[in-house]
């Protein structure tokens, strides 16, 4: 896998399907993005693992249930 629009594509599919499976099982997920966003991290590559370039890091568990954040009615977004 490269690191090019298409295998970000793919890589958003199976995060997808990895997200959705660990929500039926009770997983919650949490991102960690920051060593992705550091300039060399995106070149450098692991030598054990010859498949590509890494495209999220993802941290998985059960942990404490968390009320969902406030969003905002559907009516004060629509503009007539």
């Amino acid at each position: 896998m490269g690191d090019r629009p298409l295998h970000w594509l793919r890589a958003g599919q199976a995060l997808q399907r990895v997200l959705l499976v660990a929500t039926k099982h009770g997983l919650s997920a949490s991102f960690l993005n920051q060593p992705l966003d550091l300039r060399d991290m995106r070149r450098r590559r692991d030598p054990y693992h010859r498949r590509g370039h890494p495209q999220m890091i993802i941290r998985l568990g059960y942990g404490p249930h968390v009320a969902r954040s406030p969003r905002r009615p559907a009516t004060e977004l629509t503009h007539d």
